[in-house]
This record gives C-alpha cells, sequence and structure tokens, in this order.
C-alpha cells in the first residue's frame, strides 16, 4: 500500500524520481525502491514526505481505510510552510479530452514557484497563453498564467481557465446565466461567447480553473 500510494503522490507533483531523490537528499535507487516495496522510509523520513505531499503519513502507510488524504491538523499547517521551498508547477499548452490534466501528454514545460505563494490542498497548474483575445487584461501571448484548479465560478467576471471544443483551453472572463455561461475576451475585436447549459452537462465545455497571477514572457 504504501509503495502504491507514495508512487501514486510523487507522480501527482510531476517530479520523477531524481528529481524527487534530490529533494530528500537520498539515491535515486532508494526511490525505486521505496516505490517497488523493497524498502520503506523510516519514520522521520516518512513524516517529511508526508507533509510534502500534503497527506497524512496513516495515508501513505494505508492506515486510513476511508482514503482520506489530509486531517484538520493538516489543513490548518499553511503558516509553518517553509518559504524558501520551491514547488515544481506544470505548465499545460492544450488540456485534451479523455486525457487527465496532469498527463505527459498535456505538459510543455515546468515552473518553480515559492511554496508559500500557494494554499494547502489546492492544485495549480501554469496555462501558456495563446491568441491576443485577453490583451487588456495586460495577458498576452506567451505569458504563463497560473491556474488554481476548481470546476466552479466564485464571482461573475472572474478571469478562469475553461475547456471548449472538447479539448482547447482558453482563459476569458465568464458571466453565469440562468440558461448557460458568457465568455468575454478583454479585446474588442472578438466578440461574447454563448454557450447554453447543456454544453456543460455533456463536458463540451467546462471551468476547469481560476486566473491567479500571470508570469510575463520576457
Amino acid at each position: 500500500m504504501l509503495c502504491d500510494r507514495f508512487k501514486k503522490e510523487r507522480l501527482k507533483t510531476g517530479l520523477n524520481q531524481v528529481e524527487f531523490a534530490k529533494l530528500f537528499n537520498v539515491t535515486k535507487q532508494t526511490v525505486s525502491n521505496w516505490e517497488s516495496g523493497k524498502r520503506k522510509p523510516d519514520i522521520e523520513m516518512l513524516s517529511n514526505i508526508a507533509k510534502y505531499f500534503n497527506v497524512t503519513t496513516d495515508y501513505l502507510l494505508g492506515n486510513d481505510i476511508s482514503d482520506n488524504k489530509t486531517d484538520d491538523i493538516k489543513l490548518s499547517n499553511l503558516e509553518k510552510l517553509d518559504s524558501n521551498k520551491m514547488v515544481k508547477v506544470p505548465v499545460l499548452g492544450v488540456i485534451k479530452a479523455g486525457i487527465p490534466m496532469f498527463a505527459e501528454e498535456n505538459i510543455v514545460d515546468f515552473e518553480y514557484i515559492h511554496q508559500e505563494e500557494l494554499s494547502v490542498g489546492e492544485e495549480y497548474f501554469y496555462l501558456e497563453v495563446k491568441g491576443d483575445s485577453m490583451i487588456n487584461a495586460q495577458i498576452n501571448e506567451g505569458n504563463r498564467v497560473l491556474i488554481r484548479k476548481q470546476d466552479y465560478l466564485e464571482c461573475n467576471g472572474d478571469i478562469m481557465a475553461v475547456r471548449v471544443n472538447g479539448d482547447e483551453a482558453t482563459l476569458k472572463r465568464i458571466y453565469k446565466q440562468e440558461n448557460g455561461i458568457v465568455l468575454q475576451s478583454e479585446n474588442p475585436k472578438y466578440a461574447p461567447m454563448f454557450y447554453p447549459a447543456s454544453d456543460l452537462e455533456n463536458g463540451y465545455v467546462g471551468i476547469i480553473g481560476k486566473a491567479i497571477e500571470v508570469k510575463i514572457k520576457l
């Protein structure tokens, strides 16, 4: 159980075995042994790994029969994060239908960001901007926008990453209406796009995250 959950959580971070080993000052073979079940990390190492994954040690060990990854204590530990620690965040191009969001096919690069800038328990990714539809929001082609993964709209007018046409990821302001949603560009040459509620229900259109900040292309 430990080996399976350890590997599952490592893959979610986007780190390969060599990169993960460097973070914890162990060898690639040690990480490989953990994932194959040949060896287990000691108690201190297990605790550090659990903190990095934002899960409990019981979850990693398989002692948590409810399969819960976190508990109230862990979720309150944001103030204890190491502000000098850098987190590897995947950069996505398109988000292909039928393929998990963070699968290799969707990832074009990685960015590093201070851990203190991220909220505990949330998933993040960067979306590489294509086109000029958001230029009046100072979001230009080639910029990378940090996205917090979520499938709901908090406030009308929020800039969100949206999947349209089945597999194309785009950034737009979203306005919810009674019978659907409107995607609004920040460039007057592009008309608003309306999608009925049925498109949301059948997966043709879907909210995938909220824009948090923009990394300017130098």
